[in-house]
């Protein structure tokens, strides 16, 4: 009768599966204001539904004009377009409230130079896709301030330094994309460009 093999040091052993890195969807989002914008969409990076994502979220241009926003956003765009971490989609987030420039900036995204940014524009201001969050409304309005009284409605005390209120914003997310939608189309077909956001299309995209 043979001799039994003697049982391999590493028979048994249950080998460790290798860590493997998730590699995140990169986002670009570069934003006219410097607070407001970039606090919300830090916000919506922790939520759990965009944890495949990565944001870049930038907010320093170095001045509020649309053209500027667009502009920075196709330059660090082009920066990534041939490396490895590029950006999966690159929006510039402005407002609309100067109808000229915004015009002009959306042209820029729409030319070769544009390098595919997405322009998300919201008249009159980005303060209106956070209304969305609570109720449709196709009131027009000439100005921010006319508007913030509507949603410290809802939002007591905000203003464009003071809005701790992001996470009952978080709540009512769906809401605010459905009502954005709904909104886009009922103006499209009267023709009607105040108010207006398009930041639905952010999320549509990203969900």
């Amino acid at each position: 009768m043979g001799r039994k093999s003697k049982p391999s040091k590493r028979e048994g052993i249950t080998r460790r599966p290798r860590h493997v890195r998730q590699i995140k969807r990169r986002i670009l989002l570069s934003t006219e204001g410097r607070k407001t914008e970039v606090e919300y969409f830090g916000l919506i990076q922790r939520l759990e539904r965009f944890q495949e994502f990565s944001f870049k979220i930038d907010g320093e241009t170095s001045t509020s004009d649309p053209v500027d926003v667009v502009r920075r956003a196709a330059a660090i765009a082009n920066e990534q377009r041939f490396k490895d971490d590029k950006f999966e989609f690159a929006f510039a987030v402005y407002d609309g409230d100067r109808a000229s420039r915004a015009n002009q900036a959306e042209q820029f995204c729409n030319s070769s130079a544009g390098n595919g940014v997405i322009p998300i524009v919201s008249t009159p201001c980005f303060e209106f896709w956070l209304l969305l969050h609570f109720e449709l409304v196709d009131t027009p309005y000439n100005s921010c301030a006319s508007l913030l009284p509507r949603l410290q409605n809802y939002l007591p005390g905000y203003n464009k330094s003071v809005h701790p209120y992001f996470g009952i914003l978080e709540e009512n997310l769906d809401r605010a994309i459905s009502n954005a939608e709904q909104l886009a189309d009922r103006q499209a077909k009267l023709g009607f460009t105040n108010p207006i956001t398009a930041m639905h299309k952010v999320f549509r995209l990203l969900i």
